[in-house]
């Protein structure tokens, strides 16, 4: 099975996480173990909105701020994955949020960060690659130092290039059209976390994204059910939708498991594109086998 979302800072075992933590002197708030693992864990009795869901992902980068740390984090990710069934992986993360504002440097995080997938790589025979995030939440600095270094490890261990953060506070506040532009010339992959909440606007942000951004993938995206007239686009377009149902469930971006069955059907009458993916894996405490019982659960409801 191939998993083309998911998340380091969700993909990491909040084990390894308090070991680096305790290692390298980090001051957190829990006072043991089993308090930390309850603040980087996720589920619909403790987070209730997307807003929620992200300030528990920024609790993990911080703990990540180390070449060591990413490294562990990234084969631990990829490990874990290997374990529950995939052998495709596409792990993505933005190595300016481990890099303390630029105190470390970029390339030595990167680097390192190769190394724990090469390793998973060699011992598992998993494949896959990394996706650097481009970043709503960080400034246009960060996010042009991000992007240079995605082409640079381009075919090093790199692959492809997103952009996240909060969609609905941002929608398209920078300007990433330049940066996917080039992305496509020179063959990376190219995704997007866009449509993942319904909010007043969303129809114009991911209008926007598909004609001016010509992406390969989507992530999440499950709010284009609502324009007819954009599945159309997105169908002809081919762009690939990454779903994560146990997150968007999590988020209250999709109520129930009943009302995605009716977001299926109508990717299916549209001739949508899609590929069922994790998310964040220990955050959420799922994995790709996981998701897809959930996705067969969720078919069969349809059929009721």
């Amino acid at each position: 099975m191939k998993d083309l979302h998911l998340h380091l800072s969700g993909g990491t075992s909040p084990a390894l996480l308090y070991e680096i933590i305790n290692e390298t002197g980090l001051k957190i708030k829990t006072k043991n173990f089993w308090d930390f693992y309850n603040a980087v864990t996720i589920n619909k009795n403790k987070v209730h909105n997307i807003e929620e869901y992200l300030d528990v992902l920024h609790i993990i980068d911080d703990s990540q701020s180390s070449p060591r740390a990413v490294k562990m984090s990234v084969y631990n990710a990829c490990t874990n994955c290997f374990i529950n069934g995939c052998d495709y992986l596409e792990l993505r993360w933005n190595p300016y949020k481990r890099s303390q504002n630029f105190k470390i440097d970029l390339d030595k995080l990167i680097i390192s960060a190769r190394a724990g997938f090469e390793k998973a790589k060699s011992i598992f025979k998993l494949e896959g690659g990394m996706i650097l995030c481009l970043g709503r939440d960080v400034s246009e600095e960060a996010n042009e130092g991000i992007f240079k270094k995605a082409i640079q490890y381009h075919k090093k261990g790199i692959i492809g290039i997103d952009v996240a953060g909060h969609e609905a506070k941002n929608p398209l506040n920078q300007n990433f059209e330049d940066f996917f532009k080039t992305a496509n010339i020179l063959g990376m992959t190219t995704t997007i976390h866009a449509g993942e909440q319904n909010y007043p606007g969303v129809e114009d942000t991911l209008a926007a994204i598909l004609e001016r951004y010509n992406p390969d993938r989507i992530g999440h995206g499950i709010q284009i059910h609502r324009f007819p007239k954009l599945m159309k686009l997105a169908a002809r377009m081919e762009v690939l939708f990454e779903i994560c149902i146990t997150s968007n469930l999590v988020t209250r971006a999709v109520e129930s498991e009943q009302e995605f069955t009716k977001i299926f059907k109508l990717f299916e009458e549209y001739q949508i594109k899609y590929t069922i993916c994790t998310d964040a894996t220990f955050a959420l405490e799922t994995n790709i086998k996981k998701e897809h019982e959930l996705y067969e659960r969720i078919k069969k409801l349809s059929k009721k």
